[in-house]
């Protein structure tokens, strides 16, 4: 069986519901950004970056960009994705920090025990000192660079009917998902679908940071920030293997993804 098949199926089997992450998030998050909710319509819907303070705006559904030139399209693509990954790492830090404040007392209430608990099943985790340690991103440049490549520069039908950037799959039959169009030991597959891009983005993140395919990719996440470094080790994302990493190296490189690595959210309660 291809490598990608059994990758992904670790992926799906790893990741729980949307809404679950969606709930720890809730709880401990203590600087909700004021979140602009939109749906593209048309192109004339999609706020084009303007400098490097990007305005958090979450969108819960997009448009094909096929009609549009290759140069305006990636320009649309960008600037899609770009408010969803940054609004996901904000979620994550706000989660990691609220976790070591929590880590950090000396007694804990029902409710610090409750979002210790939660995280240790998430991540399957007996010692909650880790948690802090799962509760990572990395660096801008190479999510653009593997949601454009997963996504097709956002033509795929996931990405279209589902907000599924990243392809995962869904093996719960309670899960919101779409049937894909081809099936597995004759069985059907399914794709998450989520109500926005940022659920698609925050999952992705939530996989790298516990799925065993990629511990290699989290010593080295340790160690640099370096994106042309950490690509390194996202060969087993694929069944490409290093021909995959090489993509994302040119990827990243060609459209100059790096210079988005400094991108913030314009959010002033953002800490």
């Amino acid at each position: 069986m291809k490598r990608t098949i059994s990758v992904i199926i670790l992926i799906a089997m790893a990741i729980p519901i949307g809404f679950f992450f969606y709930s720890l998030y809730q709880e401990t998050n203590t600087a909700k950004p004021d979140i602009i909710y939109k749906k593209i319509t048309s192109f004339s819907d999609i706020d084009l970056l303007k400098g490097k303070s990007v305005k958090p705006v979450l969108y819960t559904s997009v448009i094909p960009l096929v009609s549009l030139t290759v140069e305006k399209r990636k320009e649309a693509f960008i600037s899609i994705m770009l408010p969803s990954i940054l609004l996901a790492k904000h979620k994550i830090k706000m989660q990691r920090e609220h976790v070591e404040s929590i880590l950090a007392k000396s007694t804990r209430s029902v409710e610090d025990q409750k979002i210790i608990d939660k995280f240790k099943k998430v991540f399957s985790l007996k010692d909650a000192t880790l948690i802090p340690k799962k509760l990572v991103t990395h660096s801008t440049s190479i999510v653009l660079a593997q949601a454009a490549i997963e996504s097709g520069w956002g033509s795929s039908r996931f990405f279209l009917q589902a907000n599924n950037i990243f392809g995962m799959w869904s093996f719960n039959p309670k899960d919101d998902r779409i049937a894909a169009g081809a099936t597995r030991e004759g069985k059907t597959i399914y794709l998450k679908k989520y109500l926005s891009l940022e659920g698609s983005v925050y999952d992705y993140f939530q996989t790298l940071s516990k799925v065993g395919s990629y511990e290699k990719f989290r010593e080295a996440r340790r160690q640099t920030d370096n994106p042309l470094e950490l690509i390194k080790y996202l060969d087993n994302y694929s069944e490409l293997g290093d021909v995959y990493t090489q993509n994302l190296k040119t990827v990243i490189e060609k459209n100059d993804l790096q210079k988005y690595d400094d991108y913030k959210l314009a959010l002033s309660n953002v800490q």
